[in-house]
């Protein structure tokens, strides 16, 4: 009896981590990592999809580089802007913020896809950005 409880046990834990994984639209189902560790290293741009669905590689990608605790630092044409991000709507969204001459600037984006080496992003009006791990 022990025997079978502990398997019933061990199955509804399965069951329950693997049901919690798949938060994303485009996925990954399940992930050994956590959401922050998968964040967590540098990006670099690959494609923007346009409202229409229209997709494109850009000429002078931008870089971001995520670190566990809390900051990031994002480059594109030349300027480099230093921030935190965080986590919003139970880890479905990321929010970044950064300080310029004392007003801060932020932004939050729903997370389409997060792996190790993907991270895709919905902007406004339906556009989409692709980055691939750097």
């Amino acid at each position: 009896m022990k025997k079978l409880f502990g398997g019933v046990l061990f199955v509804a834990l399965i069951g329950l981590t693997v049901s919690s994984c798949g938060k994303y639209t485009d996925g990954p189902d399940f992930s050994l990592k956590t959401k922050k560790g998968r964040l967590a290293g540098e990006w670099v741009e690959d494609t923007y999809v346009n409202s229409s669905g229209a997709e494109s590689t850009p000429t002078n990608p931008a870089t971001v580089e995520f670190e566990r605790d809390g900051t990031y630092k994002s480059t594109h044409s030349g300027i480099t802007v230093t921030g935190e991000w965080e986590f919003v709507s139970s880890k479905e969204e990321i929010k970044t913020s950064f300080t310029v001459s004392n007003v801060v600037f932020s932004d939050t984006r729903k997370i389409l896809r997060l792996t190790n080496t993907e991270f895709w992003v919905e902007g406004d009006n339906d556009t989409k950005i692709y980055y691939v791990a750097k």
